[in-house]
Formats: C-alpha cells, structure tokens, sequence
C-alpha cells in the first residue's frame, strides 16, 4: 500500500514540476540558497535534539553505534558552519544585488498585509466570499521570514556563545552561558514547530498547492498555483508585460512613419 501511494505522490509531484505555463518565482541561485538553508537546518534539528534526548529511539536510530554521539557533535557543528555560510551569502545578495534589494522590500510589512490578514480571516470564517489578493509575498510568507531572520540571529548568537564556551567564560558570567542554552533550546523548538505547522503547511500540505509548491527544486510555479496564490502580483506583470509590449509596437510604429516620410 505504501509503495503504491508513494508512487502515486512521486507522479503527481513530477506533473506539477513539468506543469506549463509556468511562472519563476526563484533564480537558480535562491534555489540553492533555500537548499543550503534546508539541509542544514534538518541536520542541525536532528543533530541537536540528539542532545537533548539521548535515550529517544530517533536518537539511537541515527547515532547509536560506536563514535555515534561523538560524531554527533562533529555534525552539528559542520552544519552549523554551512547554516552560518549561508546566512552570510544571503546577506550578501540582500546588499549586493538589485533584485536582493527589491526582495528586501517586498518584504517589509505594510498596511495592506493587515488588511488582507484581516480579510482571510474573515474569508476563512465565512463572512466573506472574496479572498485577497496577495501580491509577490503574502503576510503568510513575510511572517515566516522576519521569523526566521529573527530566529537566525538567536541560534548563531546562542550558538557560537556554547560552541566557544571555554573562551567566553573568561569574559562572560557563566549564568549568560546558561542562558544561552536555554534560549539555543527552546528557539530551536520554535523554529522547527514553525516549519512543521506554518511552513509545510502553505507549501505542502494546503489544497491549493498540494503536493507542493515545486519552487523549492525548480524555481518556477506552475500559471494556474501561481495565480491563486499570489493573483495580485501575477495581474501586475501581466500589465508590465503588455505596457512593455505596447511600448515595442509604438517604437516600431513610430519608426516606421520615419522611414515613409523619408520615402523608403
């Protein structure tokens, strides 16, 4: 039965990635940077609450072998260096980068993101029929990044206070360390929850992109998802495309009188 659905799932997965027409919702270079964000943000949840619950059955599942724990350190902390990596090349292209810099700003929260989460509320709830239109990022997906540049910030900070804390107590109380390994553990209970129930279920698990949002692998969203998730936007490049279009055919119009005034 398993594998019978499995491969279900795997053929309508491989329709929604080959579907046309389709929109890009991420260059290659985004893609690998969500690549490298996810791999290592799954081995440092793995790695890291091995820790915590040495005795649990994943725990032993995934190190309980000779050297397993030790090498469960080694492992956190590689992830650790590529998580880090990663946040640096992302804030880099944030400041570097024209399309960094207008990805930045589409993030910022406005006032319409209040209104359209006023207003899906009330769409949810019934007492109205009309869903907003969401424009390149929804408040769903700008929550889940200013989240996750918060929740960064925490865990790198946390992070490098326990990994380099023979150093840091030299200049630091040991209650800060205790601190931070409090806030390291019950941060990263948070960001995984919020993958777990705010990210996977907008990119996976809601009906209107089940079986998923295939950004993620190709950076592109089929037309039809696309529209539904963020028809605000989609109408916008729409207009940008046929002003750009019109803007073609008036220089070519307009070259053309040129040339039969000039009698050619």
């Amino acid at each position: 039965m398993a594998l019978h659905w499995a491969l279900d799932l795997g053929r309508q997965i491989l329709q929604v990635i080959r579907a046309k027409p389709k929109v890009q919702r991420m260059r290659a270079h985004e893609v690998w940077q969500h690549t490298f964000l996810m791999l290592s943000f799954i081995v440092l949840v793995i790695s890291g609450f091995a820790l915590r619950f040495s005795e649990g059955w994943i725990t032993q599942w995934f190190f309980g072998w000779d050297y397993g724990f030790r090498f469960r350190g080694q492992l956190h902390r590689y992830a650790a260096i590529l998580f880090i990596l990663t946040t640096i090349w992302h804030a880099a292209y944030l400041i570097t980068t024209k399309r960094g810099r207008e990805f930045f700003r589409d993030m910022i929260w406005n006032l319409t993101d209040l209104k359209q989460l006023w207003q899906k509320t009330k769409y949810n709830l019934g007492y109205t029929s009309e869903h907003p239109a969401f424009d390149r990022f929804s408040y769903v997906e700008k929550i889940e990044y200013w989240a996750l540049l918060w929740g960064t910030a925490i865990m790198i900070l946390t992070g490098l206070l326990l990994w380099f804390d023979n150093w840091f107590v030299q200049f630091l109380p040991k209650g800060v360390l205790d601190v931070a390994l409090v806030v390291h553990y019950w941060e990263a209970w948070l960001a995984t929850l919020a993958i777990f129930i705010w990210h996977f279920y907008s990119t996976i698990f809601s009906p209107s992109v089940y079986p998923m949002n295939p950004s993620w692998l190709t950076g592109h969203m089929p037309e039809k998802m696309y529209s539904h998730e963020h028809p605000g936007h989609l109408r916008k490049a729409i207009r940008e495309e046929k002003r750009m279009l019109q803007k073609e055919l008036d220089e070519l119009a307009h070259l053309r009188a040129q040339n039969g005034s000039n009698g050619e």
